[in-house]
């Protein structure tokens, strides 16, 4: 079959050979291309239900400032290589034939909003309960799809009733988010304290509101946000995540600073804000600074609530995915902060965490470890994810070849270890053993990471293609 990116200028692989994106439309799918006014089009002379080949490019007066900035941060010395190519049309494949077919099938409530998540591999329901964290971070998935890929009105219309669903049903009568609610809205769980609930919600949010340009969405999430920051900042709080060795109120935590530096970026690619702008740089200052740790050179879990270094058994607890996904997050984040240094720091802090925490013997990150005790068992599919994301992102904006080889020799490794069949087709398992081997049947499926890793590869790739000629044959 053909395959095609759903996007602009991206090369795809036939055989050994990498084709252009105006060759592969004009030449064998029959687009033609139409000018109205400074806008392009690229029409399709297939049905409009065809995802592959429908209204991938919509581009006013050029890119989109998104684009531009992605683009113009490659370096010139990176190439849109074969192997990339043949990665970018299996993630393609991986992305719109099998996780978006999937989840519309067993897990999008058509008909009242929302997700539910807690499914086997062959889309069996185990429990129909309406987690918070996964409906704000399913609303995110939808509407990146909706905005970054062909526009198509079906993500457009999950992630709405998405987000009616969550105005009507997802808070109590304080405001809080609550933690999980029934498959109609009914309270179910009371609201989490921590705080992350309504950060995913708000990132969701945020990201319709891009989509679609409504400021009223955006104000939404920005209140969503405030709410979680009262959380976070409250020095009595007393919820804290069940993997930490020790407890105390107030306790500072760095998936607090990333669930903020990123829904942080985002809003500020939509809203100019100064306000918002310092807190973002606050965020990042207080992962590079206070977080990381003197001695053992990572970056730690938590921190007590004046974020100072209790002298307890946090100190050589170390959640080593959270520190790789923050790093390239704050990577994303480097040009807002007009600091050249920032970029720097987040691309050494990423390959230091890189190798504390892979498995020379077996394969696979380790994704928590405490230096007194040891590794805490298994793999966890969320880690490579984010580790996938970082490595293609530092080869882009480097041209490094060792983040490069990363890259393909995680990719190997998380499809060997994670994928899985799932009876009505290729599914993913959130975790496997240290052998890399998943269990054979769960109780939930994970709707963010990958397919964030999925898109966000998607358009890194996109990008090196757009910077530079593909590498001829």
């Amino acid at each position: 079959p053909i395959m095609h990116w759903p996007m602009p200028g991206v090369g795809r692989v036939r055989g050994s050979r990498v084709m252009s994106w105006d060759c592969v439309c004009m030449a064998e799918v029959g687009f033609d291309r139409t000018v109205h006014g400074g806008l392009t089009r690229l029409q399709s002379c297939l049905p409009p239900d065809n995802y592959l080949v429908t209204f991938y490019v919509t581009r006013e007066r050029g890119a989109s400032p998104e684009e531009d900035l992605r683009r113009n941060r490659v370096s010139s010395r990176v190439r849109l290589t074969p192997e990339l190519a043949a990665i970018g049309a299996r993630f393609q494949r991986e992305l719109f034939e099998e996780y978006f077919p999937f989840w519309d099938r067993f897990a999008v409530d058509h008909d009242r909003g929302g997700f539910f998540c807690w499914l086997d591999y062959d889309g069996r329901r185990v429990s129909d309960q309406k987690y918070m964290w996964y409906q704000g971070r399913g609303l995110w998935i939808y509407a990146h799809a909706y905005r970054c890929f062909g526009r198509d009105p079906h993500y457009l219309e999950i992630a709405r009733k998405t987000h009616a669903f969550l105005l009507e049903h997802g808070r109590d009568e304080k405001g809080y988010w609550r933690r999980s609610v029934g498959p109609n809205g009914e309270p179910t769980e009371p609201a989490d304290g921590m705080g992350y609930a309504g950060m995913f919600v708000a990132e969701g949010m945020q990201e319709l509101a891009r989509a679609t340009g409504d400021n009223e969405i955006l104000d939404q999430a920005l209140e969503a946000y405030r709410l979680s920051r009262s959380l976070f900042d409250d020095p009595t709080r007393t919820a804290k995540p069940d993997y930490l060795p020790v407890d105390y109120p107030g306790i500072r935590l760095l998936g607090h600073e990333m669930v903020v530096i990123r829904f942080l970026n985002q809003v500020l690619a939509q809203r100019a804000d100064d306000g918002l702008r310092k807190e973002l740089e606050e965020a990042v200052a207080h992962v590079l600074g206070p977080f990381h740790h003197p001695k053992h050179g990572l970056t730690s879990e938590a921190l007590d609530t004046n974020r100072q270094r209790p002298d307890d058994a946090n100190d050589d607890f170390f959640l080593l995915g959270h520190a790789m996904e923050t790093m390239w997050m704050i990577l994303d984040a480097a040009p807002r902060l007009g600091d050249p240094s920032v970029e720097a720091t987040a691309i050494e802090r990423f390959r230091v965490h890189s190798d504390a925490s892979w498995d020379r013997e077996r394969g696979g990150f380790r994704t928590a470890v405490s230096l007194s005790n040891g590794p805490l068992p298994g793999r966890l599919l969320w880690h490579h994810d984010e580790a996938l994301i970082g490595n293609l992102m530092i080869h882009a904006l480097t041209g490094d070849e060792r983040a490069l080889e990363e890259f393909f020799r995680i990719d190997e490794y998380t499809t060997r270890a994670f994928r899985v069949d799932g009876g009505s087709g290729p599914v993913w398992a959130l975790e496997a053993d240290d052998d890399g081997r998943p269990p054979e049947r769960v109780s939930r499926m994970g709707n963010y990471h990958l397919p964030r890793r999925l898109m966000l590869c998607l358009e890194w790739l996109a990008a090196i293609e757009q910077r530079r000629p593909a590498t001829p044959p």
